[in-house]
């Protein structure tokens, strides 16, 4: 722990540190790091080692450090911090809050760590898609069960952990497209997986459109940030922003999302696209790699923990980066052929389902649409939405393009999105049909 704190106030004379608990505690990740109620079972260590690296990257300063701590206390384990708040035995700083913690609890750490992991593989027994439950409600629900196995060290795979507590029927369709995919020799990801099973669900209408991030742990999905003015580099440095928690506020997460250790993961592409938007927001040189701290989660985010407690932790951009860049042994020509054939074939699988309206497919098209253009996937936009229509609305938007173009006059892809949508009255609507029926006469 000392070792995080040194790291922290070497830091003090170049990068503000945070002295307000509120502001620390703002937005907090309870996923990550959950209050500590004094349970027996608790595994203290690993809490306080955690919430140590959340510390950091939140640039907390060392003397509040122990405040923020008590804010995370609850059940019993705040009754005997009531107790001892005003005696000799407060803690009045980081050393004595892990001493004092520690102290609550006297069973063996690997003994807890066993029990913890005991817990998690019992959770994942009664873990199954209930009988009238969506894919979207269940993956939820799955994820929640993940990030638990995940803080305690449970080794598992997720997609076959997923796909086996799937409904029977759907467990079947996904499993055989797995197979058919690895007989091709490109594996499915966790997060192709949960799509082609929401498609799956989709097709029934059962289920609502989600976006499934690039990383397991769900971000908020923002705005698109206001840039403002740009300061060119020879303006003074100590007009540029120090604040993390300001360079960080409505942050385009679709742009450039939180980096989880995935070895599939282009870390050379996050590292351009992070730095870009560091430059347009002004971010002081000093915080870069704070700012990279806070995008920082799952497997990634334990190894930064580990690096941040060595004798040569990530101190600036250039050794972040650096850190950051030997986390995935792949190429980054391997990684991004890899990542640009799953946009392929997730492009392959998208298509507006029968009774699905426009507005409804435009929404998911988007999000296909972003994660192409992170990956440089070449393709036109215009083609590949129309191509996806149902038939009730390809055959239609397709002679409007052509006709357009023989006009001379062709049509944009805002165009053909708005000419697409405007048909969900004609498609939908209860009182005329789509395409319109034969005109019938009785005698």
């Amino acid at each position: 722990m000392s070792r995080v704190i040194r790291y922290a106030e070497t830091h003090a004379a170049h990068v503000y540190l945070e002295r307000s608990v509120s502001s620390v505690l703002e937005h907090w990740s309870y996923q990550n790091c959950s209050k500590y109620d004094g349970n027996l079972t608790f595994d203290v260590r690993r809490w306080l080692k955690t919430l140590s690296i959340m510390l950091d990257i939140r640039q907390a300063h060392p003397d509040i450090w122990h405040l923020v701590g008590f804010c995370l206390i609850e059940g019993s384990a705040r009754e005997r911090l009531l107790l001892v708040i005003g005696s000799d035995d407060e803690p009045k700083n980081w050393d004595s809050f892990c001493k004092w913690t520690l102290s609550l609890n006297t069973l063996d750490p690997e003994v807890i760590n066993a029990y913890n992991k005991r817990v998690v593989a019992d959770d994942y027994e009664d873990l199954h898609q209930g009988k009238n439950e969506t894919v979207e409600e269940f993956y939820t629900r799955f994820m929640k069960w993940q990030c638990k196995a995940r803080y305690h060290g449970y080794e598992h795979d997720p997609e076959t952990m997923f796909v086996n507590r799937l409904k029977k029927g759907l467990r079947r369709k996904i499993s055989g497209l797995i197979a058919i995919e690895n007989r091709r020799g490109t594996p499915m990801s966790f997060n192709i997986v949960v799509e082609a099973a929401l498609d799956e669900d989709r097709a029934y209408g059962s289920t609502a459109l989600i976006e499934i991030p690039a990383s397991p742990h769900k971000f908020p999905r923002v705005s698109p940030m206001s840039e403002g003015s740009i300061r060119t580099a020879s303006e003074p440095q100590e007009h540029f922003e120090k604040d993390v928690g300001r360079i960080l506020n409505n942050w385009p997460y679709r742009d450039c999302p939180t980096y989880n250790g995935y070895i599939t993961f282009d870390v050379q592409r996050w590292l351009r696209r992070l730095s870009v938007l560091l430059k347009i927001r002004q971010a002081h040189p000093d915080i870069w790699h704070l700012v990279g701290f806070r995008l920082i989660e799952g497997d990634a985010l334990r190894s930064l923990g580990v690096a941040l407690l060595s004798d040569n932790p990530p101190s600036n951009w250039a050794s972040f980066s650096l850190w950051a860049n030997r986390l995935n042994s792949l190429g980054p020509d391997v990684v991004n052929t890899f990542n640009q054939s799953l946009v392929h074939r997730s492009c392959r699988m998208l298509c507006q389902h029968e009774n699905e309206k426009a507005q409804s497919f435009y929404q998911r098209f988007l999000v296909w649409k972003a994660n192409a253009d992170y990956h440089d996937y070449i393709y036109d936009p215009a083609t590949t939405f129309v191509n996806a229509l149902s038939e009730r609305y390809r055959p239609s938007i397709t002679h409007q393009v052509a006709l357009a173009k023989e006009h001379g006059t062709p049509m944009s892809f805002a165009a053909i999105v708005h000419s697409t949508i405007s048909m969900d009255f004609m498609v939908f609507s209860p009182v005329i049909s789509w395409p319109p029926a034969r005109e019938e006469r009785f005698y």
